[in-house]
């Protein structure tokens, strides 16, 4: 299993627990740091861009809102496909996300629509963390509903084959499809 966005390890650490391979991967020194600490075998410092994973796994985890790593529609499909040019036969996506648009919060609704305007997912956010002195570049979220992330799927390798949700959070599924007919 790939952790990608591992944080401090939580998830990978779970699953190392109960007997599963996971390699624990974070964009944070930081972050792969605490991973280390808290007992992940496997832990490195990089994105799906700098990581050589063509070795290929069968799961790959994007926990924790992170599907929104996805950034854009045009990032997202060359994720995915990256992904799937990796990926073991049979292998899945695991990840979580969230309906950006079930808010009543007029500071969100305004910056929804003001993305709308611009031609951006609702969603679409321009980051950074900060932490007292430190902070990260910034970098591209993407916060979308099961259906968007459908249109972000539609010329990739992967269909959503099960949604969890619970209020404005889901969890979704993806599989590999076997053969895609691309126009």
């Amino acid at each position: 299993m790939l952790d990608v966005g591992a944080g401090g390890g939580r998830a990978a650490l779970e699953l190392q627990q109960r007997g599963h391979e996971v390699v624990a991967l974070d964009s944070s020194p930081g972050a792969v740091e605490v991973c280390r600490r808290q007992g992940v075998e496997q832990a490195i410092h990089g994105t799906l861009s700098t990581y050589d994973h063509r070795a290929g796994f069968d799961t790959y985890l994007f926990f924790g809102n992170n599907l929104g790593l996805l950034e854009s529609t045009a990032h997202g499909r060359a994720v995915l496909g990256a992904i799937a040019d990796a990926a073991r036969p049979g292998a899945v996506i695991v990840g979580t996300s969230m309906r950006p648009e079930l808010t009543s919060n007029p500071t969100h609704l305004h910056y929804h629509e003001r993305n709308r305007a611009r031609g951006r997912w609702p969603g679409q956010l321009r980051l950074r963390s900060r932490y007292r002195d430190q902070a990260s570049g910034w970098f591209d979220y993407l916060l979308i509903d099961p259906e968007g992330l459908d249109e972000v799927l539609v010329t990739s390798d992967w269909r959503r084959d099960a949604t969890f949700e619970e209020e404005a959070n889901y969890a979704a599924v993806l599989s590999r499809q076997q053969f895609v007919v691309r126009e």
